[in-house]
């Protein structure tokens, strides 16, 4: 993996994340800006705690924090990606800005304060973006596909979520773009997990695509076609879950073959097992008649043999041999070859094997995992046993939908969460 650029992933998602918090309401600016003011000599630096905070029987953890604190933890995480990038950018002899002081921007509160908050961020984004770009083209990328995965996922408005807005943000043009990245980022990011991801984002799409998408039993289309008020807030939370976990398995900061399990493995070692099957039958068809002349020409030299040195079945023998041998035919020379093909077929496609299981395994809803599509197994027991346990899954999680009434605390940057059905992200075959 390249750390730099796991770095410029994680800062695109960051920058998106604050621009998503500051940005106004009212996009425009505003038709007459307030007369300047002095800029005053030195900002006053802003709290890090809560002078006299109530405590709790807990210590607190990051989804605990007081809003101030999440913004504070944002501003060093952006500093930190910053810290990452910015040797490479200065190598080239460009530089970058420092991160904004996330607290301040959110705490405006004019019209204008919160146009000029939004415009500091955008300008800081520009600037980033063009300095990473022109750096290396890689780096541009990366900062465009964690900026684009956050889009999709992070600011979902549940009370404003419909079908064709979720068919919208998974269009097939934005979906085909990060496509395209992922693959061009695949070996600078960490193993599996530009595949596990662009599986997992197809499969979203696919199932924002059915004619009656459910989330975990519950219809997401109705006439209108707006969704439930509570199978809304589920998708809204499961795609902000969604996105944490591509976020995660993107920048190196969990393996994302940490969230296999043995049986995982096995499922896609049945998978592979099929699908070496079917190659393996589609070959013999495409060089049946290559195979039929091979053997009528043993035949006829054989033939030919048997004639030539009539009674002497050693004599036959060798001089078969030694004409397939001077042809180069021999059964060490078809062994080897065929080994190799195999072992580099072996491999690339174990691995197509695991970045499919790691997409069903980081795959928020079954409802959705199911739409990874994977290869038949060649082993019934291997399948079965797939099918039980996904079925097992979704009676979990509906079971945790309905009798769990989840009440999330704020989420990061102190945006208040609607209460919702529990998700979670337990592995499901296809």
């Amino acid at each position: 993996m390249d750390k730099v650029v796991g770095a410029a992933v994680e800062l695109g998602w960051l920058v998106a994340e604050l621009y998503s918090e500051i940005r106004p309401e009212d996009l425009a600016a505003p038709e007459t800006p307030p007369a300047a003011k002095p800029a005053a000599a030195t900002p006053a630096p802003q709290p890090l705690h809560l002078e006299r905070p109530k405590l709790s029987p807990d210590l607190p953890g990051a989804s605990d924090l007081h809003v101030v604190e999440k913004r504070t933890l944002l501003h060093d995480q952006l500093a930190v990606a910053l810290g990452i990038v910015t040797p490479s950018v200065v190598d080239v002899g460009l530089t970058l800005p420092p991160a904004p002081d996330v607290v301040a921007l959110a705490s405006s509160s004019s019209k204008e304060e919160k146009y000029q908050a939004g415009l500091t961020v955008r300008n800081f984004h520009v600037e980033v973006m063009s300095a990473l770009r022109a750096t290396q083209v890689s780096l541009g990328d990366a900062y465009g596909l964690g900026r684009a995965l956050a889009d999709v996922t992070l600011w979902v408005d549940p009370d404003a979520l419909t079908l064709d807005s979720l068919r919208n943000d998974l269009r097939v043009g934005r979906v085909d773009t990060l496509h395209d990245r992922l693959s061009s980022l695949k070996s600078a990011l960490p193993d599996h997990a530009a595949g596990g991801v662009i599986a997992s984002l197809e499969a979203w799409q696919r199932w924002a695509a059915l004619s009656a998408p459910s989330w975990l039993g519950s219809s997401v289309a109705d006439p209108t076609p707006t969704i439930g008020a509570v199978t809304r807030h589920a998708v809204a939370l499961g795609l902000r879950k969604q996105g944490r976990l591509w976020r995660e398995a993107l920048t190196g900061e969990e393996n994302p073959l940490d969230h296999l399990s043995a049986d995982d493995y096995v499922e896609a070692g049945g998978y592979l097992i099929g699908r070496m099957r079917r190659i393996l039958g589609h070959t013999l068809r495409q060089y049946a008649w290559y195979l039929v002349g091979a053997v009528v020409l043993v035949a006829a030299l054989a033939v030919a043999a048997f004639v030539s040195f009539p009674g002497d079945v050693g004599k036959t023998v060798s001089a078969a041999v030694a004409v397939l041998a001077g042809l180069g035919v021999t059964t060490k020379s078809l062994s080897s070859a065929f080994t190799r093909a195999m072992g580099k077929g072996e491999t690339y496609l174990w691995g197509a094997e695991l970045d499919l299981a790691v997409a069903r395994a980081i795959t928020v809803s079954p409802d959705v995992a199911a739409q990874v599509v994977g290869e038949a197994s060649a082993n019934k027991l291997v399948t079965r046993a797939a099918r039980q346990r996904a079925d097992a899954i979704t009676k979990a999680q509906t079971v945790r939908a309905a009798d769990v009434q989840s009440e999330p605390a704020e989420a990061m940057l102190g945006r208040a969460e609607p209460p919702a059905q529990q998700v979670t992200t337990d592995s499901v075959e296809a």
